[in-house]
């Protein structure tokens, strides 16, 4: 078998498992279900309704800023996170105070709460209030890359629901254009100023070049001319005055004049380029000035078509309905919470309910086979009904119950073939052992075979009962082995049971423990060489010590497991103590099967204490 196989068996049985838990539990989901749903019922027509009303709002791709470092127009593209940061500034507080100022949410008593006069709260206190309040009242929502926002409010009220929606638009439409307003704004002022001072720099460096042409005489251009040619001249008569050998007197007189004319000659050409030096700054700054006027102009041009960088596209409505409460889903919701909670609690009934109503629950704490499930046959044991059982089995020996024992005992002798002695015990008390162990005998007996049921349990001798031997006392086990007394003969309506007969011994002799084992075990070879089945009723395990004495006697031991009622420590304590006591357990018997429930099981409980009542069978 592959593991894909055996993993769709395993999930089908856990699937199986879970679909038969419902089935068990099925009042209690229903019931739990129910209460859920009418619950939620009540409480939806208790609220008061609440409206939704919708908003759009769709941010432009591109805006338009100042530079900083260059006053200059520049568009630019709007990316995820200034996105992001739009639509949190849409959450803030800041943001709500000015929505609930504009709506005079501060002075709507369901937004500020309803005051007391004897104790006043203050102002921060209440603004607050508002604040928080009008934030729950709407929510802003993105989907994806998209440029669009959408702002969805609720409230008790149609039309503020509606209002709110808008205003919270109309507010962040106003606030962006402002706030583009007044950069642009901002960047006119400083270019207006910066004309200004530009032009009163223009206006001074120019007066002060005039006022330097003035005072150097730059505006009369004959001069450079004139001090050339007097320089020429000068040049010309110092070149005669030395060729004629005139006086150095006149020589150096003339040379004296040559260096006044050219001394004014560079300080004219130094101060020609001092103006051309002017000049040029001053142009430089006519260009400054003239750009920053065209600049002035182009912001000014802009300011009067100033586009908006945000939209309505959709205008909120005053809803017609409520959206909430919805009275269908929130049936449909409190449906599924309530079937999920009664889940829950099944699953934790199950989880600490114990008893034993399977035989997995028998493989998985024991490693022991379960032999056989006995239906309840509503059979009891007292001693109005001790005919009951004997007649049943020999009426209907073809029934689900009869049918079960006897599988039972096939099982028994295909697996053990030199055991004829077993043992048919308990954990406790009601438990059904003495019911199994006679109706076990009266099969075996009705099947032709020689059988004995001996009844060891000297409290209570239940099986001597319930075959209609009421006066019979439990013997000494001396007695039994030498015959001194015989097992008696057992009858329905005055007519024998062929091949069934039955003793009572008494396991509390007054001998010690070793003559004891030692005769048990002479007594059982005895048996085995008389009868083909030996069943031994004894009392149950965990209440009496005395299902432990029979060691010697005994091949096998069937273990009685009441369905429903016998739970897994139970049944853990009985197979410790047997096997501490080096008693063979062969099986365990699930008694009082409840064959049209098979998939529900009820809660009972057990007793430990043990007497000679009637009406309880043991």
């Amino acid at each position: 078998m592959d593991q894909n196989h055996i993993a769709n068996q395993f999930g089908q049985q856990r699937l199986d498992g879970i679909w038969r838990m419902i089935y068990r539990h099925l009042k209690l989901i229903l019931g739990v279900t129910a209460a859920v749903i009418v619950g939620t019922f009540m409480v939806v027509n208790q609220l008061d309704p609440r409206y939704k009303s919708r908003a759009e709002i769709v941010l432009t791709s591109l805006d338009m800023r100042v530079r900083a470092d260059s006053v200059e127009l520049e568009s630019y593209e709007l990316t995820r996170t200034l996105i992001e940061t739009e639509i949190d500034i849409l959450r803030s507080r800041e943001f709500a105070a000015e929505v609930a100022l504009a709506l005079d949410l501060f002075e709507n008593e369901a937004f500020a709460g309803a005051q007391n006069p004897a104790n006043p709260q203050s102002t921060s206190v209440i603004r607050n209030r508002v604040i928080d309040n009008t934030l729950s009242t709407y929510n802003v929502l993105r989907q994806g890359e998209s440029l669009a926002i959408e702002i969805i409010s609720t409230a008790e009220d149609p039309q503020l629901a509606a209002d709110i929606a808008n205003t919270v638009a109309e507010t962040f439409i106003l606030r962006l254009q402002q706030r583009r307003q007044q950069g642009l704004s901002s960047s006119i002022s400083f270019l207006k100023d910066r004309v200004n001072e530009l032009g009163d720099e223009l206006t001074r460096d120019e007066l002060q070049m005039a006022a330097f042409i003035l005072e150097e005489n730059l505006a009369d251009e004959s001069v450079p001319g004139r001090l050339r040619s007097e320089l020429a001249r000068l040049n010309s008569q110092k070149d005669v005055h030395e060729i004629n050998g005139a006086s150095s007197e006149e020589v150096n007189k003339i040379a004296d004049q040559i260096a006044v004319v050219e001394q004014a000659l560079r300080s004219r050409t130094g101060s020609e380029i001092a103006l051309l030096r002017m000049e040029r700054a001053l142009e430089l700054l006519r260009i400054r000035y003239q750009t920053t006027i065209e600049k002035l102009n182009d912001f000014e041009t802009q300011q009067q078509f100033l586009g908006q960088a945000v939209q309505q596209v959709s205008v909120a409505h005053a809803p017609t309905s409520a959206f909430w409460p919805n009275t269908k889903v929130a049936v449909a919701v409190s449906a599924i919470v309530g079937f999920s909670l009664a889940f829950v609690i099944a699953l934790l009934m199950e989880g600490s309910n114990t008893r034993i109503v399977n035989e997995t629950q028998i493989e998985q704490q024991t490693d022991l086979t379960n032999l056989g499930f006995l239906p309840d046959t509503v059979m009891d044991s007292d001693t109005d009904g001790q005919q009951e059982l004997l007649r049943f089995i020999r009426d209907q020996g073809r029934s689900p119950y009869v049918e079960a024992l006897r599988s039972v005992l096939t099982m028994w002798f295909n697996t053990n073939d030199d055991g004829s002695i077993v043992m048919v015990t308990s954990g406790v008390p009601g438990e059904g052992k003495t019911v199994v162990a006679v109706s076990l005998a009266l099969v075996a007996g009705t099947d032709g075979m020689r059988v004995l049921l001996l009844d060891m349990d000297n409290h209570r001798c239940r099986a001597s009962k319930t075959l209609g031997l009421n006066g019979a006392a439990p013997v000494e086990i001396e007695d039994a082995l030498s015959g001194a007394v015989q097992p008696s003969q057992i009858y329905v309506d005055g007519e024998r049971v062929p091949g069934v007969s039955s003793i009572s011994l008494n396991l509390r002799p007054k001998i010690s423990r070793k003559q004891l084992m030692q005769q048990l075990g002479e007594y059982g070879r005895m048996l085995r060489n008389q009868y083909d089945l030996v069943l031994v009723d004894t009392p149950p395990t965990l209440v009496i010590d005395d299902t432990i004495r029979l060691g010697p006697l005994v091949d096998g031991t069937f273990l009685v497991v009441r369905w429903g009622q016998t739970t897994e420590k139970i049944l853990k304590d009985a197979i410790e103590k047997l096997r501490m006591s080096n008693i063979k357990i062969s099986g365990t018997i699930m008694n009082g099967v409840n064959m049209r429930k098979q998939r529900q099981y009820g809660y009972g409980a057990y007793t430990y204490h043990y007497s000679d009542e009637p009406g309880k069978s043991s």
